[in-house]
């Protein structure tokens, strides 16, 4: 079985990053999730689980609306009955399902 902790702390501590200094795992984890989102995507891109947040009504978007996510590998695609109150929140419920779904598969 995958661990993602164990996984994704080597994946992030053997990828070449523009920032420097390097940020540690512990200072990457310590920082804003905001700004953690993105290693997370592609971290998931790479084992072929695609994470997408979106307006609940995207053609009708405005501040303040909610959000909803889905998860995706394969053909099949996971998400839940929720909105959420903003991007943030929808984005840690759709990253603990893609965990879920790579720790399992």
């Amino acid at each position: 079985m995958k661990n993602f902790e164990k996984d994704f702390e080597h994946y992030y501590n053997t990828r070449k990053w523009d920032i420097q200094p390097h940020v540690t795992i512990t200072g990457f984890k310590d920082g804003p999730f905001s700004m953690q989102w993105g290693v997370y995507v592609d971290f998931f891109d790479g084992h072929d689980i695609k994470i997408q947040i979106e307006p609940d009504q995207p053609e009708r978007y405005k501040e303040g609306d909610a959000f909803i996510w889905y998860v995706m590998i394969a053909a099949n695609i996971y998400s839940d009955d929720k909105e959420y109150i903003n991007r943030q929140e929808a984005r840690k419920a759709a990253l603990e399902k893609a965990i879920e779904i790579y720790e399992t598969t």
